[in-house]
């Protein structure tokens, strides 16, 4: 049987953090290949959570995508990365690959 290809649900994506980040909060999106499959990394850039732990701020989207993500969406994330607009620059800067990412709109 030949394997079908789905769209990346990244309008579902976006719905799951907008319900997830504190209203009133700002974030970004990024997605990144992962260069496994066709899966992506999906990055979200917020202050909204700057005091908890990377691990506690990735368990919010986890906690979360069972509501908004069918097992096929999920299927095409490798993983999440939770940042501050801080830690992101300082990722980007830091970085020995140049990372490529777009933003989700």
């Amino acid at each position: 049987m030949p394997k079908t290809h789905s769209a990346f649900p990244a309008s579902r994506i976006k719905k799951l953090v907008q319900a997830v980040v504190p209203q009133g909060q700002a974030y970004k999106i990024r997605l990144s290949d992962s260069g496994f499959d066709e899966s992506k990394v999906v990055r979200v850039i917020t202050p909204a959570w700057k005091r908890l732990q990377r691990n506690e701020r990735i368990l919010k989207l986890l906690e979360a995508q069972e509501q908004f993500l069918t097992e096929e969406d999920r299927r095409h994330i490798l993983r999440y990365s939770v940042l501050t607009p801080q830690e992101f620059e300082r990722h980007v800067k830091e970085s020995p690959i140049k990372i490529t990412s777009r933003a989700l709109r």
